[in-house]
């Protein structure tokens, strides 16, 4: 199997999955920049399943990494026609569209229809949070987090649902998928919980603090947070997945457990409340 991804660190768990059976090729997407560079990754034409994975979402902050990803799909899709590959197995987000409202759907959406003019048959996993239990680690983190201040922040008042996976079971459906002759779209996710939480269970000992959208909004236009298009995934109301198809398809477990820790994560580590004021000095930082 050829394994395009972004790195993050869920990736590269799961790469490491996918290795301990051997032939495995892995290649950093964003080093894509020629047909020429994937012709040199796989001189002896062993692959025919393409598995391509782009979870890096705090990438996206910057305008450019759209372009440069749609370049990248066009060389990918050129390399997997000529080398006449059997199958392409596609994470995508929840909701993507290629006329959606919002950039980084519309973007997914554009992809998707890139991967489906291949003619090859695709299979598209619709994943919005990848975990890992043991290690603790998501794809969300690093949209979240404040590194100087050491603390996640969040949107007030967000009650958006998380739908996340882990790492085991998106490895089972996938190794499944490179086997069967399962197509189409299937949502993927085992857990479902509401973002505060989500955070909590993953990283106990980071506080998490509540801001106003609107400032949210303006450090994300400076660049200082998520990007716009992704800061908006959690503004809006979010897409509804179900699981059973998958679990069905795949033979896969998906409890599908929901967590309902909410008043627990507020009594036993409050999050704080802060909302932007202008003050005599500058902004300043007032609780409500």
């Amino acid at each position: 199997m050829l394994y395009i991804h972004s790195f993050g660190s869920v990736e590269q768990v799961l790469g490491n999955l996918f290795n301990l059976q051997g032939n495995l090729c892995q290649v950093d997407a964003r080093q894509i920049s020629s047909h020429e560079s994937l012709d040199r990754i796989d001189p002896f034409g062993f692959d025919d399943v393409l598995f391509y994975s782009f979870l890096n979402l705090h990438e996206y902050r910057f305008l450019d990494t759209f372009r440069h990803e749609l370049e990248r799909v066009n060389f990918i899709v050129d390399y997997v026609k000529r080398k006449k590959f059997r199958k392409l197995i596609i994470l995508t987000a929840p909701g993507a569209f290629d006329h959606s409202d919002n950039l980084y759907l519309q973007h997914k959406g554009l992809i998707e229809q890139k991967f489906q003019s291949s003619g090859i048959p695709c299979l598209f996993l619709r994943v919005q949070a990848v975990t890992h239990a043991f290690r603790r680690i998501h794809n969300l983190h690093h949209l979240f987090y404040e590194r100087a201040e050491g603390r996640y922040l969040i949107p007030q008042k967000n009650d958006l649902t998380i739908y996340s996976i882990q790492l085991d079971n998106l490895h089972d459906i996938v190794e499944k998928a490179m086997r069967d002759d399962s197509y189409g779209y299937y949502d993927a996710f085992d857990s479902i919980s509401k973002l505060p939480v989500f955070l909590k269970e993953h990283a106990a000992q980071i506080p998490i603090t509540r801001i106003a959208p609107l400032y949210l909004y303006f450090k994300s236009y400076l660049g200082n947070y998520l990007s716009p298009s992704i800061l908006e995934l959690f503004l809006r109301p979010g897409v509804p997945m179900y699981s059973y198809r998958t679990a069905k398809a795949f033979g896969v477990n998906l409890n599908q457990d929901e967590s309902n820790e909410e008043e627990s994560l507020q009594l036993d580590s409050p999050t704080i409340h802060l909302s932007p004021v202008f003050q005599p000095g500058g902004w300043k930082w007032s609780k409500i």
